[in-house]
């Protein structure tokens, strides 16, 4: 399946299931801020159903790579089998946890942070990824 396949079926199955996925609208702004600034390496704290992530992916520059952090178990076995679907499934790295927990065990730098989970930890998520 190509990943825009993979993004469109996502864009529906959240509507029916009521999922906070990014969307094509603000997924617009995300892409342009991929595109001009060619990140070699993304953390994304917030997978969900990996929407963001492929989107992210479809635009990068080859040899490029994500990290992504989602905190629910389950939701991060529906991420990976999408980043399978999607085919870019080597290009992700998927961490389970946490993300104050996660991200200190990281090596960074990284070149673009995108932050999609609990609003009230970017802060936090910021100081840690610094």
């Amino acid at each position: 399946m190509k990943p825009q396949e993979v993004l469109n079926k996502l864009e529906a199955q959240t509507k029916d299931q009521f999922l906070p996925i990014i969307g094509p609208v603000k997924g617009k702004v995300l892409v342009d801020v991929v595109k001009k600034h060619k990140p070699k390496r993304v953390l994304e704290i917030g997978t969900l159903v990996g929407y963001s992530a492929i989107l992210m992916n479809m635009h990068l520059q080859r040899g490029s790579k994500i990290t992504t952090i989602e905190i629910d178990p389950k939701t991060a076995i529906i991420a990976k089998s999408n980043f399978k679907k999607a085919g870019i499934a080597a290009m992700v790295d998927l961490k389970v946890g946490n993300a104050l927990d996660v991200i200190p065990k990281l090596v960074g730098p990284f070149d673009l942070l995108f932050l999609d989970a609990a609003k009230e930890e970017y802060f936090d998520y910021l100081i840690l990824a610094e």
